[in-house]
């Protein structure tokens, strides 16, 4: 591990699942190619420990672009289906491609990480029975590489 990382890393402050959790993903990360080639801005996010989770942004404005609502409405807390649907794909499409954990993803949109966990299953199963949702992520996935 790197001298730079370890002194930022504050052992004390964390317990044992959550590190383990944490090393898992850095030790992905660093044994993975990145799946875009584009340096850590100096402005990234304190969530963001790779160029690969600085994506949730550009996540959300595709599926705002692909559903047609704007970012307020993506944000909102209404349980509208037209509005819920398009937050549960992003929710999905952040655990999916990128290494934040589900209270990283939460705190992306303003939700409790049960919440994203809960839309993240609520897309898996129903992109095995809807083609034309799994068509929309498909696109969707295709701008993000």
């Amino acid at each position: 591990m790197s001298r730079q990382l370890e002194e930022n890393i504050d052992y004390a402050s964390i317990n044992r699942k959550r590190s383990d959790a944490f090393l898992a993903r850095l030790v992905k990360f660093h044994t993975e190619a990145p799946r875009r080639g584009e340096p850590v801005p100096p402005h990234y996010d304190d969530d963001d420990l790779a160029p690969r989770t600085m994506m949730v942004r550009r996540i959300q404005q595709l599926v705002c672009r692909e559903f047609k609502i704007t970012m307020k409405d993506l944000l909102a807390f209404s349980r509208v289906p037209a509005l819920a649907l398009p937050r549960q794909v992003a929710y999905y499409l952040a655990k999916e491609n990128t290494m934040l954990s589900l209270p990283g993803i939460g705190r992306k949109f303003g939700r409790d990480h049960s919440t994203v966990h809960h839309g993240v299953g609520i897309i898996r199963k129903r992109i095995q029975i809807d083609p034309d949702l799994a068509r929309i992520i498909r696109r969707i996935e295709e701008q993000l590489q």
